[in-house]
């Protein structure tokens, strides 16, 4: 017995151990299949092959070589293909600094700074330049886990809450209003593949708030006023 043709599905789903083979009383001279072991048989077995998928990298360079000027400067680049599986998607790149504010019943607010004094009521604060961040500095958590009841105090789980989320997309589509002069995508992706040694200040956008503004018993009002950023949802 063999079996023919080729399965247009042929993965381990498309196993089966149930395939039967029958012979009636005609297919033997004593005319009684009843009589012969095995004369039906339903538990043969088809096991397609299914081998896992190479997982691989691939390199587009593998020599760096000097720069034409000869100045000991390194202009080879070379492009990594990850084929059968993904990168986790983690990466270290320089941020600014940033002041934080956390109000019960109104979210987690975050602005960023220049400099890297510590912030007085006096300091600037500028848009703070990331994903899932409104015009106003309101963080848009989504599916982020909040800092517990016993931890709602701690700057540092509020740091974890917010560098922990996905930064999935920008919450305004207006040009130079979170990034200056660039688009937030290809800004995120040239710091990712390669990072500053600092965060570029120039390429901040400032808001018509300081630090003092966010102690203010009407910041509220305050925040209410400023004019939300085109493209905001």
């Amino acid at each position: 017995m063999s079996l023919t043709g080729n399965a247009t599905a042929h993965a381990n789903a498309q196993d089966i151990a149930n395939l039967t083979v029958t012979f009636a009383n005609g297919d033997f001279t004593g005319g009684n299949a009843g009589s012969v072991t095995n004369a039906t048989k339903n538990d043969l077995v088809v096991d397609f092959a299914d081998p896992a998928p190479v997982k691989s990298l691939a390199y587009s360079a593998s020599s760096f070589v000097e720069a034409v000027a000869n100045d000991g400067s390194i202009t080879t680049t070379s492009t990594i293909t990850l084929s059968n599986d993904t990168f986790t998607g983690s990466a270290v790149c320089p941020v600014p600094g940033l002041v934080w504010m956390a109000m019960p019943g109104h979210g987690l607010y975050v602005y960023a700074i220049k400099g890297a004094l510590r912030p007085d009521q006096q300091t600037q604060l500028y848009q703070a330049p990331f994903f899932n961040v409104w015009g106003r500095g309101r963080v848009c958590i989504g599916s982020a886990f909040l800092p517990t009841e016993e931890k709602k105090w701690s700057s540092e789980a509020w740091e974890q809450t917010f560098f922990g989320s996905r930064f999935t997309h920008p919450n305004f589509s207006e040009k130079n209003r979170l990034i200056q002069g660039a688009s937030p995508t290809k800004f995120w992706k040239g710091m990712v593949g390669k990072p500053a040694e600092a965060f570029p200040e120039q390429k901040l956008v400032q808001m018509p708030l300081m630090v003092a503004d966010l102690l203010d018993r009407m910041l509220l009002d305050t925040l209410a006023k400023l004019p939300k950023p085109k493209g905001e949802f």
